[in-house]
């Protein structure tokens, strides 16, 4: 049973005769730009409202405004042309991949991060735009079969932060609960204790659809598959990851987690913005760290950030809720996850060191998968120590 399920059908239908009832819902614009009203797109259907109703835990108002930005943000970004690069990424087969079904009937979908060459010939927007088309073709197919959730795998080290924290902003906002539950894999097991441990900064609910494996059998296990069912570079766990390093695999990862680290939410922001409206962004690189104020440890990098470094969140004037169309904002009428309280403001800060730390742990498990420990590999001193 999907949590999906505790939704009743008289909840969803009082949701319905709300959402009538407002009268200025926009039309639903479908990724290749035509439209609808929004009574007749996937949008109305009873597992869709169930996802806005959930994720607002029940308050019909809050839904209500996070459905009615969801439209808003749908004609903003829709159509998204697949020429070009966009096309490349999806046809190549390496970062995004659909995988068939999970042992218990769920569709399955990983994201290749390549070891630090995700963004190898394209930029952190193609590579987001691309994902919003997989998104939606995964939708377009699962849908139809009553399957409104998804697995998915993160493989291949760390993404880069401004890429990862935009997907983030944007799955949240405008497609809740379509997580079903997720893997990280490969992290040895005596690391990946301590990369859970940092979860509880995160809400109950996310931490618990999150898994951390190391090894193929686990994986297999978890998600009840046989080991066919993985592609062939996502087998032998650790083992499996070292031989596709390459011999900058290990600093560019580096760049990525410090480079991440220290720029904080701002262009992740900013990637989103661009998405919305090209005209009023420019793309954002992620910036090297400066050595200075660096520390003399790894801990330091996750520990020495200033409250300076926080991006401040913009503020609607007649902001709600935290799902609104935000109208002051520099791309229009986007949509924008906002605290709407000090206490909404430090949940985000923690949520968002929290992030940072656990990418940061994840990273150098990552960065330390070919060294040697007194001669013995990493991979076999993890499977030493489980």
């Amino acid at each position: 049973m999907s949590v999906l399920d505790t939704i009743s059908a008289s909840d969803v239908a009082a949701f319905r005769d709300r959402l009538i009832a407002n009268g200025s819902l926009q039309p639903y614009r479908a990724l290749d730009g035509s439209e609808t009203p929004w009574q007749d797109s996937p949008a109305a259907s009873d597992s869709s409202l169930r996802r806005f109703i959930y994720a607002r835990k029940g308050d019909l108002a809050k839904a209500e405004a996070q459905f009615a930005a969801h439209l808003v943000w749908r004609r903003h970004v829709f159509p998204i042309d697949e020429d070009g690069i966009v096309g490349e990424l999806l046809s190549d087969g390496r970062r995004f991949l659909r995988l068939g079904m999970t042992g218990d009937g769920l569709p399955l979908i990983a994201i290749d991060f390549q070891w630090g060459y995700f963004l190898e010939g394209c930029t952190a927007l193609d590579c987001l735009r691309a994902s919003l088309v997989f998104i939606e073709r995964c939708i377009e197919i699962n849908e139809p079969q009553d399957l409104p959730q998804a697995c998915i795998i993160s493989y291949g080290g760390p993404p880069p932060i401004d890429y990862a924290g935009a997907l983030a902003i944007l799955l949240e906002a405008n497609y809740p609960e379509r997580l079903q539950r997720g893997v990280i894999y490969p992290v040895p097991a005596i690391l990946g204790r301590l990369v859970r441990a940092f979860l509880w900064i995160f809400d109950k609910n996310t931490a618990a659809k999150i898994s951390i494996q190391w090894n193929e059998a686990d994986i297999l296990r978890f998600l009840g598959l046989c080991r066919t069912d993985l592609p062939e570079r996502m087998r032998d766990g650790l083992e499996g990851a070292e031989r596709q390093f390459k011999p900058d695999s290990h600093a560019r990862m580096n760049r990525l987690l410090y480079g991440g680290i220290y720029a904080g939410l701002k262009p992740s922001q900013r990637l989103v913005q661009q998405l919305l409206d090209p005209n009023k962004a420019k793309q954002v690189a992620t910036p090297k760290p400066s050595r200075a104020g660096r520390g003399s440890g790894f801990w330091a990098c996750c520990l020495s950030r200033g409250e300076e470094d926080e991006p401040r969140p913009s503020r609607s004037r007649d902001a709600k809720f935290g799902w609104t169309p935000d109208r002051d904002a520099s791309y229009g009428d986007g949509v924008i996850c906002q605290p709407t309280s000090k206490r909404d403001e430090g949940n985000a800060k923690r949520q968002t060191l929290g992030m940072a730390t656990v990418v940061a742990l994840i990273a150098m498990v990552v960065c330390l998968l070919k060294c040697d420990v007194a001669g013995v590999s990493l991979a076999a001193l993890a499977d030493t120590l489980r």
